[in-house]
């Protein structure tokens, strides 16, 4: 593990790791966040070595429709804000080295937190154990549960990165709270953790911290939309730079006309991905220039510094640029035509040429 423990009195009491994992019904098959969670606890019920299963927080009435943005497709799901779901699970050592992941012990307890923007996933050894890894433990979680619930009525997700590139050692009995970073060398940081008194500190680090994460997930999850909307340009882009390098005048007289309905996807993708990007900033913003939580979110600048540098990158303009270039070729091929025609049937057919053929 790249990181080291000061030598002081206390004793640590957990190594945790976090993630954003959560389960995502089919949506046909619920109504509300009480059927939501009986269809979760039911068919995490059915797997094996799942035990211990508690859910809170889950008969409020109304939960906020989320779409998440994992991989291949946006997954939509209900958000109850303060629902809980924990969990023991138990994945022996051979089961983990099949997966290709060994976390260092086999009994683990998941928590998973819907705070107010995402949910956030925690994961620790039943019992604490040295060797324990809990990014590890993490990524084990994520691919077991995809493996189990394969074929049921409930997905796994998870928006990336899960695990978060850091480990977390918490310590109690210290003369005061603080974070500490005692991360060494390259890989992912490590964190220490000291609280007062001999309570356990897991649910302090959670009230304390918990928002911080769900933000820094939700503003990954918009980063990811924003992703699939560039990407989305570029692909319209390339199709469109195709059609008008046609040299056979019939062919691109034909593709010029079929291209304004690429244009029109374009251009909605290029409005959307603006109004993403602008969410970002205005989260970014929110959360964290607020006073009142600044050093939380100072704690863990260097996560959202590759959020801040995405948000401030305008690589993909030249995309737009070459989109905008193909529209106005578009409307020259068109008038071109459109003057053409004036000259041989007269001003006014050409003038209605002009409109039919260049009208959006």
């Amino acid at each position: 593990m790249n990181y080291s423990i000061p030598d002081e009195n206390g004793q640590i009491v957990l190594s945790l790791g976090i993630g954003c994992i959560f389960f995502a019904p089919e949506e046909s098959l619920y109504k509300n966040p009480k059927e939501y969670y009986d269809i979760v606890l039911k068919t995490l019920s059915k797997i094996e070595n799942v035990s211990e299963i508690k859910i809170t927080g889950d008969d409020e009435k109304f939960g906020t429709a989320r779409v998440h943005h994992c991989g291949d497709e946006p997954i939509a799901c209900i958000h109850t804000y303060n629902a809980e779901i924990e969990f023991k699970v138990f994945i022996s050592k051979k089961k983990q080295e099949e997966i290709g992941f060994w976390c260092g012990c086999e009994t683990l307890i998941v928590h998973i937190v819907n705070e107010y923007y995402s949910p956030v996933t925690y994961i620790y050894a039943y019992q604490f154990d040295n060797n324990f890894i809990p990014s590890t433990s993490i990524a084990l979680v994520r691919e077991y549960f995809v493996e189990k619930l394969a074929g049921t009525a409930v997905k796994l997700c998870c928006v990336g990165p899960s695990p978060f590139h850091a480990n977390f050692l918490l310590r109690n009995k210290q003369p005061k709270t603080e974070m500490k970073d005692v991360s060494e060398g390259r890989g992912y940081r490590g964190y220490l953790f000291n609280t007062q008194g001999n309570e356990n500190p897991y649910y302090l680090f959670i009230e304390k911290y918990g928002h911080v994460f769900s933000v820094f997930y939700d503003l990954k999850n918009m980063r990811s939309r924003c992703i699939d909307l560039q990407t989305s340009i570029l692909n319209d882009t390339k199709i469109l730079s195709s059609k008008i390098r046609n040299r056979n005048f019939i062919n691109r007289t034909k593709n010029f006309f079929t291209a304004k309905y690429i244009i029109d996807d374009a251009n909605d993708s290029i409005m959307d991905e603006k109004i993403c990007r602008s969410s970002i900033e205005a989260q970014m913003n929110e959360n964290l220039l607020d006073t009142t939580s600044t050093q939380e979110f100072d704690t863990f600048k260097y996560h959202f510094s590759e959020i801040d540098r995405f948000v401030k990158d305008d690589s993909h303009l030249a995309s737009i640029e070459v989109l905008r270039s193909i529209e106005n070729r578009r409307h020259s091929f068109f008038q071109n035509i459109s003057v053409f025609a004036s000259a041989i049937f007269g001003g006014a057919i050409g003038s209605i040429i002009t409109v039919a053929l260049t009208a959006k």
